[in-house]
């Protein structure tokens, strides 16, 4: 508990982990870098402050394929 309250300001005595990047709502996205007027990369903040950058040519290479059920 200690190591949340000081890691991360929480004070819960559990964690549920979540299948995702972020565990908390994400507050903000912004272009982080460009390329020809055309968003190569952004970035994803939470209310905890996590910074997370997204390649953009990445995650669209990764998901070609994606079939949802």
């Amino acid at each position: 508990m200690f190591h949340s309250l000081d890691k991360q300001a929480r004070s819960e005595t559990f964690d549920i982990n979540l299948d995702s990047i972020h565990q908390n709502a994400i507050t903000c996205v912004c272009i982080y870098t460009e390329k020809n007027e055309k968003a190569s990369k952004i970035s994803t903040s939470e209310a905890d402050g996590q910074l997370v950058i997204w390649d953009l040519n990445f995650l669209e290479r990764s998901i070609q394929n994606l079939i949802i059920e």
